[in-house]
């Protein structure tokens, strides 16, 4: 699997999962296209693997959230006094409820499963703009873009002569100004 500094942490229904992906995944090798084309559609299989899950493991939280807040609602409602409210308001309840320890844990939780959910859609994209690199690279090279000139001994042996000869002639060609005072 491909690897990514910052290592990815979901704890989903399957138990820990732990997705690690490098940076280096989006960078091309122009030396080894073949490699790259190859690896790349399993790279981009990895990711999205890893970003399903990491949407269904944000989703589980947020299902866990609001469940949480229910049962902490009615047990404010029912016993009041235990949460020291004066007085039964939808305000007041609400503070109470976003006061609590257990609440703000599973809150913190989701904005973490959010943050992978984020991180892990724009590796997708950074992918998606690796795979379109890759097709034009390729294409180049079927162009011979890159391809360098062969030329023959005598004939690199001409232009090299040519261009001594004209840096020549305009240094002999060269006569300062004379400067006026």
């Amino acid at each position: 699997m491909a690897k990514l500094k910052k290592k990815v942490k979901r704890k989903s229904s399957e138990g820990n999962k732990e997705y690690s992906f490098d940076r280096s995944i989006v960078k091309i090798d122009e030396e080894d296209l073949v490699k790259e084309c190859l690896h790349h559609p399993s790279n981009v299989s990895d990711v999205a693997i890893a970003l399903a899950d990491a949407v269904r493991d944000r989703d589980s939280k947020k299902m866990e959230l609001e469940v949480l807040e229910a049962e902490l609602d009615l047990e404010i409602r029912k016993n009041p006094d235990k949460f020291n409210l004066p007085k039964v308001t939808e305000s007041t309840v609400r503070s109470a409820l976003v006061s609590q320890g257990v609440y703000q844990g599973v809150k913190e939780e989701l904005l973490e499963a959010n943050h992978t959910v984020d991180v892990l859609k724009g590796l997708s994209q950074a992918l998606m703009d690796k795979r379109k690199s890759l097709e034009n690279l390729v294409q180049l090279h079927g162009m011979d873009y890159f391809s360098s000139p062969n030329l023959s001994k005598s004939s690199y042996s001409a232009i090299e002569s040519a261009a001594e000869d004209s840096v020549m002639s305009k240094s002999r060609s060269y006569k300062p100004k004379k400067r006026s005072k």
